[in-house]
């Protein structure tokens, strides 16, 4: 059968991402910073509760009990003295907003799908079985929040903010200086690229703040290289099975499984290496 030739929904949001980042970044960080309620409402995304009545029949009760307390469990884990609010939302990828300086409490938004699996189970229920790669296990979904746990915990958003709002003004200066057209490209290419830079400078320390945050809570750190490693792995998988089965992703997604549209992140196969060499590192530090 001949691969289909498609714009895969999930790379189209990566893409769409990196040009809210750019864009919207400091007006959508502003809202989640003073108006939690009303950047949620703003971006589509829902709030968990699990006293909430009104979302019993999206999110019952005792599901969300455990949502919470898994949340709770890895902010401790990180000594993060913050609260956490929790969101979810209809989205591919888990984000988060705000920091430990922020206004209120800072946000965490897991993607629905990763909330409910097929087999009935859900976050929470401790499975450490996943019947394929597009399922995540409970430890491989904690790498998840651990790596926006530590977006808070580093304050990120103050940075990237910053970064976005120097580019905004940079187009600013484009627009009201008569510059030749080369300048001008040179000028929003280097302005382009200093965003993205911030943007990809902290991931490998994220991970490697994720995986010990998920050593303490697993309390074997062996376990945690596993379930870190394990997913980002499936994510490899999954680009590849994209690739063989759409024509289109082989535009951007490499024979290795790296997605070229991912700019806020390093490749997969050099934080694979990364979390890796540090589980090394660690262990030798303690010999």
């Amino acid at each position: 059968m001949k691969p289909a030739l498609r714009v895969e929904m999930t790379d189209f949001e990566q893409v769409w991402g990196t040009v809210q980042n750019l864009l919207l970044h400091p007006f959508e960080n502003n809202l989640y910073h003073f108006v939690p309620i009303l950047g949620a409402f703003t971006w589509g995304h829902t709030p968990i509760v699990a006293a909430d009545c009104g979302q019993a029949s999206m999110i019952p009760k005792e599901p969300g009990q455990k949502f919470s307390y898994l949340v709770e469990t890895l902010r401790k884990c990180a000594n993060l003295s913050r609260k956490i609010d929790l969101y979810t939302a209809l989205t591919f990828h888990f984000s988060s907003f705000g920091g430990k300086f922020s206004c209120p409490n800072p946000i965490i938004v897991i993607p629905y799908h990763r909330l409910f699996r097929p087999d009935g189970s859900s976050l929470g229920d401790q499975t450490d079985h996943a019947a394929s790669i597009h399922e995540r296990t409970d430890s491989e979904t904690k790498f998840y929040i651990a790596r926006e746990i530590a977006h808070i915990k580093f304050s990120d958003d103050f940075i990237k903010t910053a970064a976005r709002v120097a580019f905004l003004a940079t187009l600013v200066f484009l627009y009201a200086t008569p510059l030749s057209l080369g300048a001008m490209a040179a000028v929003f290419t280097t302005a382009v690229a200093m965003v993205l830079f911030i943007d990809r400078i902290h991931e490998y320390a994220i991970d490697r703040f994720a995986l010990l945050t998920l050593a303490k809570d697993l309390g074997d750190p062996k376990a945690a290289l596993g379930a870190s490693v394990s997913s980002l792995e499936k994510e490899r998988m999954e680009n590849i099975e994209r690739r063989a089965h759409n024509r289109f992703c082989r535009f951007y997604i490499t024979s290795s499984g790296n997605n070229l549209l991912d700019l806020a992140h390093p490749f997969l196969t050099s934080r694979i290496e990364e979390l890796q060499r540090h589980h090394l590192r660690q262990i030798a530090i303690k010999q």
